[in-house]
């Protein structure tokens, strides 16, 4: 399949491009040469391939979830500029209108 400069013109009004007749003339040759490249991937015999789902062979692969850190609380509550106990201190972000 080969592309006319009109359907190559109108690919870049769709992709929203200003293209130049200068560059025009310089990329509609590439711009064959890619689909020529592309065109040889449909000659390919893919019939005893398998679709690929993953990049490798394994499916489903978990870590058990075990637990690393039992009590970080404290060590956390303790960086905190202003605590009260088991809670971060915030100011007051809302405020009741009466």
């Amino acid at each position: 399949m080969k592309i006319n400069e009109r359907e190559l013109r109108r690919l870049g009004n769709l992709a929203r491009l200003d293209i130049s007749e200068e560059e025009m003339i310089k990329m509609y040759p590439e711009f064959n040469k890619m689909i020529d490249f592309i065109e040889q991937l449909d000659n390919i015999n893919t019939d005893d391939v398998s679709p690929l789902t993953h990049i490798h062979q394994y499916t489903n692969t978990y870590r058990k979830d075990i637990i690393a850190q039992k009590d970080i609380k404290k060590s956390i509550l303790n960086q905190a500029p202003n605590k009260n106990s088991d809670y971060f201190k915030v100011p007051k972000v809302l405020q009741n209108k009466k």
